[in-house]
């Protein structure tokens, strides 16, 4: 199953106020392990059958995503086949 996820936003009321970083770059306690991920892929990893094999995450991004590091974090800290469409 191939899974579309869209990711929009650039994160302009955190950056208003005050926060130096990304939203979807915070670093947040994933529940299932423990360990620290970007908000945006501890949420990818509690979507459903995520790591079911033969499923594919899509994630279609804007250009902000692939210029903030996202698309590289995800890929290096993620055990998903997942792919990124910046839009």
């Amino acid at each position: 199953m191939k899974i579309l996820v869209p990711m929009g936003g650039k994160s302009s009321r955190f950056f208003e106020r005050g926060y130096k970083i990304n939203k979807a770059l915070l670093g947040v306690t994933n529940r299932h392990n423990g360990k620290t991920y970007p908000m945006a892929l501890s949420a990818l990893k509690d979507i459903p059958w995520i790591k079911s094999k033969g499923n594919e995450l899509i994630c279609v991004n804007s250009y902000e995503h692939s210029k903030n590091g996202l698309e590289k974090k995800s890929s290096k800290n993620s055990q998903i086949q997942s792919s990124f469409m910046t839009m």
